[in-house]
């Protein structure tokens, strides 16, 4: 015997919104984000526009956004209000501001990317429930083989990967794989994980002051000019400072660390080197190894400006000491990077603070190597009566950062010098027995802070 209905379905207790309704909404936010894109005919300036049009903007598609996702909420049973959302979304891109290049880049992509989830919503919708099931079940059998894929793609134990997946991987996954960024963590922790890679910038300031330095700013450092337009005088010095991407104090600013990792994956994108094409036979007549036995031997600068940094002895032969990135990499992500971070770290004076403008960057990548369980423990030490184990290893300690010069460029992200001796090469970082002339008592060498001119502060990186 069945029990009766313990009440009125839920359609009856919260009726549908009228499609007349939620179209008109759905019109307003397209509106909201269409008044936006035809503000993009408007020149915009550095400083946003006239009278701040580029925040007015900047509302328009925020509120158009909210208002097109809350009508489609209402009935994403219509499949007209999901293509109607993805032309809003193709508004949105489009109204987004652009002052400079590359502003509000990454929200355009996102509105582009959910202008396409729209129009696939839009397709489902309007086919029948079992087309619909079966797309759906295709995609989620694409997806799981493609992550699949992404575990055993690497090479294991100098194995090579099976055929099938080699092919699947090249020829059908490697877009899908770089859109949804699969091909790191998979590849990264299988079959286990490599050392991660570090950003390290120098950059090189010129601060300007319009008012005489103080006592305290030490005023024989600056030098005292006149503005070339004005005719009013002003004061110059040039500076550096070292910034590490990502680093924990800075950067570590939620529960989960997501703010960091994000950034410890941008600093992985240009990691992957160009594979060695070298024989020790053709890397003996290189330019490249020819001009790094002479920075090793410090024959290489004329005027001694650079100091000699010898090879690394313990990093294998010289072919392995020297990484050419992806030409993807040295052609659009370090100029990208460093045009961002001149961009970030210069501004104009502020009251006391002088205007700082970054004239150069010097770009080090930095493989963090993974200290061996034994080692981070304390190894056995098996014929050593009065002392069985060895210190613990410091998993942060300076000789276990592998520097890798990427070059120096100008604020607008221009490699300066494509000959330079050191350029891809590994800055080694020698361990060294403390001296009295060395007065911190350092107990390592530091040869990319040699090369760079400017000293890292080791002791505040690995006191993170």
């Amino acid at each position: 015997m069945s029990s009766p209905p313990i009440g009125p379905p839920p359609v009856d207790v919260l009726p549908p919104v009228d499609p007349r309704t939620a179209l008109r909404v759905m019109a307003v936010g397209a509106g909201l984000c269409g008044l936006a894109a035809l503000l993009d005919f408007v020149p915009l300036t550095e400083s946003g526009g006239p009278a701040g049009l580029s925040t007015v903007r900047l509302l328009l598609v925020a509120v158009g956004a909210l208002t097109v996702a809350g009508a489609l909420s209402w009935r994403p049973d219509l499949w007209g209000l999901w293509l109607a959302a993805a032309g809003a979304a193709v508004l949105a891109s489009v109204g987004l501001p652009e002052a400079r290049p590359g502003d509000w880049d990454s929200a355009r992509l996102l509105a582009r990317v959910l202008a396409g989830g729209a129009a696939t919503g839009a397709l489902l919708t309007a086919v029948s429930v079992r087309v619909r099931y079966a797309l759906l079940s295709a995609f989620a059998l694409f997806h799981f083989t493609g992550i699949l894929t992404a575990v055993t793609w690497p090479p294991t134990g100098g194995t090579q990967p099976p055929w099938v997946t080699s092919q699947a991987a090249g020829r059908v996954y490697v877009p899908y794989f770089k859109f949804l960024y699969l091909s790191n963590a998979y590849h990264f922790y299988s079959p286990e994980p490599g050392p991660a890679s570090l950003l390290y910038f120098l950059l090189q300031y010129e601060l300007t002051k319009t008012t005489p330095p103080t006592a305290d700013e030490n005023p024989d450092s600056w030098k005292a000019g006149a503005d070339p337009e004005t005719g009013a005088p002003v004061w110059t010095k040039a500076a550096s400072e070292w910034v590490d991407l990502p680093n924990r104090r800075q950067h570590y600013k939620d529960p989960l660390g997501l703010s960091y990792y994000r950034r410890l994956s941008v600093t992985e994108m240009v990691s992957q080197a160009m594979p060695s094409r070298y024989t020790p036979a053709t890397f003996e007549k290189s330019f490249a190894v020819v001009r790094r036995r002479r920075v090793a031997l410090g024959t290489h600068d004329a005027d001694r400006k650079h100091p000699a940094v010898p090879l690394d002895p313990l990093a294998g032969p010289e072919d392995l000491q020297y990484r050419v990135p992806n030409a993807d990499i040295v052609r659009y992500l370090l100029p990208s990077y460093t045009r961002h971070v001149a961009d970030e770290f210069s501004f104009p004076e502020r009251g006391p603070t002088p205007a700082r403008r970054v004239v150069a960057v010097k770009v080090f990548r930095v493989e963090h190597s993974i200290t061996p369980a034994d080692a981070l423990h304390g190894r056995r030490l098996p014929y050593n009566v009065r002392k069985k184990w060895a210190d613990p290893a410091d998993p942060f300690h300076p000789t276990t950062y592998k520097p890798y010069y990427l070059g120096e460029y100008d604020a607008d992200g221009t490699l300066a010098d494509p000959t330079d001796p050191m350029l891809y090469w590994l800055c080694p970082i020698f361990p060294k027995t403390p001296s009295a002339a060395d007065p911190k008592g350092r107990d390592y060498e530091d040869f990319m802070s040699k090369y760079a001119g400017f000293e890292f502060d080791w002791e505040r990186r690995t006191g993170q």
